[in-house]
């Protein structure tokens, strides 16, 4: 019979597998880095354009209604509306019922970012967070009927645009 140690036998078992799995990891962050992350950042900048350039036409047709920082503490009182448990559905409304004309839509959708890290989840201590566009948030926070309800705001006022 041969005479073998097994502690170094498992030894090098282990050691090759714990190499396998880091090899296997490396090549996995690679693609996502490279493919899957870089998809997404062309994405992000192409909405980015979209929303200027349609931003910018809109305001060829209509003034905005209001300084551009209110915009900004618009998208922040939805963001807040959002957090811990449950949403505030009416603070959401309200902002969608100030905005007058699709600039103004637009001019939020800016304000809001391509994607914005937030954290909806009640224990805000065991939440990552997650990245949102302003029409992902509102579908995440909101059921069917009260997304009906803000494309409802929107369409009375004249708005095109949906979430």
């Amino acid at each position: 019979m041969a005479n073998f140690d097994i502690k170094k036998v498992i030894g090098e078992r282990v050691t090759a597998n714990a190499i396998t799995i880091g090899m296997g990891g490396l090549v996995a962050w690679f693609i996502y880095d490279r493919f899957i992350k870089s998809d997404k950042r062309k994405r992000d900048k192409q909405e980015t354009k979209d929303v200027d350039s349609e931003l910018e036409e809109a305001k060829k047709k209509t003034k905005l209604s209001y300084p551009l920082s209110q915009y900004q503490a618009f998208a922040k009182i939805i963001e807040i509306a959002g957090q811990d448990a449950g949403t505030d559905e009416k603070a959401i409304y309200s902002v969608f019922l100030k905005l007058k004309n699709n600039a103004d839509y637009l001019q939020l959708v800016k304000a809001w970012g391509v994607s914005r890290q937030v954290y909806p989840e009640w224990i805000l201590f065991y939440s990552t967070g997650m990245k949102l566009s302003l029409q992902q948030f509102i579908r995440y926070e909101m059921d069917e009927k009260e997304v009906k309800k803000i494309n409802y705001i929107l369409t009375s006022k004249g708005i095109k645009y949906r979430i």
